[in-house]
């Protein structure tokens, strides 16, 4: 324990706080990558959410860094404490945005009201932007205590953001879940808490941050049996959902018929006639129908009909 405690002493200031502001730097990207996809797929894809989300995301940051006093320079367990809640913060968002058209009883396979889009966008994203903002203050304070510039905390910060995209990237080449990338950057927050008071010796933020990450590694392990049970919110006839590079694909059959979502909105399903208008109204412009290239749609019917002709 004393080689332990002497490795904390050892490390100055400015090599503690340069650590924080890269795991800032990490949450804010991952993090908010997370909760953006989240954002899109309970909104049926709709692009509009990125710009209205980035525009929150910017206020609050903002917001975090202006509400910290000028002269204030916080206590690194405060700093902990603030990874804690981020890391708890985020699950949190997940989960409310996975049931926010229950919450706001939508209708379903209808746009949520306007207004309530913009308050559903403001529960998600304003709590983790403010929160987020104020880590960078407080850990950029520590670092201008010990004579360095602002400018520099922004380029320390911005390695933590670069490996939390490289990471975000990664997560979605090797068909991570969104579920369990959030999972995963809520681990990462808490395993820094966990290091530093553990060489602090900090008994209460010791024990804690071990209780939290217990928590968070059980989820983990189950993060497949949660992941369904939130989709089956939405969807609950769910066979199969998975998130690609580009949306969120869920397969749904209930009783013979199959459906499937591309970001909660029908993409097309296995009982309407559209293969039926699709094939024939264009028959009916050509003489003969000796060679067809078919590019999609075959899982709705569309070769079934083509080979009525």
């Amino acid at each position: 324990m004393c080689s332990v405690n002497r490795n904390f002493i050892n490390q100055t200031p400015i090599q503690r706080a340069a650590v924080y502001l890269i795991g800032a730097g990490f949450f804010s990207i991952l993090g908010q990558v997370v909760i953006l996809r989240e954002l899109l797929v309970s909104f049926y894809g709709i692009e509009l959410i990125y710009i209205l989300s980035f525009g929150i995301w910017m206020i609050g940051t903002a917001l975090g860094v202006a509400i910290g006093r000028s002269s204030f320079i916080p206590k690194e367990k405060n700093i902990q404490i603030l990874f804690l809640f981020l890391s708890a913060l985020l699950i949190i968002d997940i989960v409310f945005i996975r049931s926010i058209r229950e919450i706001f009883n939508g209708v379903p396979g209808e746009y949520l009201p306007f207004t309530t889009q913009i308050m559903g966008l403001i529960i998600a994203l304003f709590p983790a932007s403010v929160s987020a903002g104020l880590l960078f203050q407080w850990a950029a304070k520590i670092l201008i205590n010990e004579n360095e510039t602002l400018a520099g905390a922004y380029s320390i910060e911005s390695i933590g953001g670069i490996l939390g995209g490289l990471c975000s990237t990664l997560f979605l080449n090797f068909d991570i879940s969104n579920f369990t990338a959030g999972l995963i950057c809520s681990a990462g927050c808490i395993i820094l808490v966990i290091y530093y008071s553990w060489l602090q010796r900090n008994t209460f933020l010791k024990y804690f941050s071990l209780t939290i990450i217990t928590a968070v590694s059980f989820l983990f392990s189950i993060s497949g049996r949660i992941d369904a049970f939130m989709t089956s919110l939405n969807h609950p006839f769910a066979v199969e959902s998975i998130d690609t590079p580009y949306n969120r694909v869920t397969i749904t059959s209930p009783g013979k018929q199959v459906c499937v979502f591309t970001d909660n909105a029908l993409s097309y399903e296995t009982e309407s006639t559209s293969a039926e208008e699709f094939v024939h109204f264009s028959a009916l412009q050509c003489d003969s129908c000796d060679s067809i290239l078919v590019l999609g749609g075959g899982f709705e019917g569309i070769i079934t009909e083509l080979l009525k002709l």
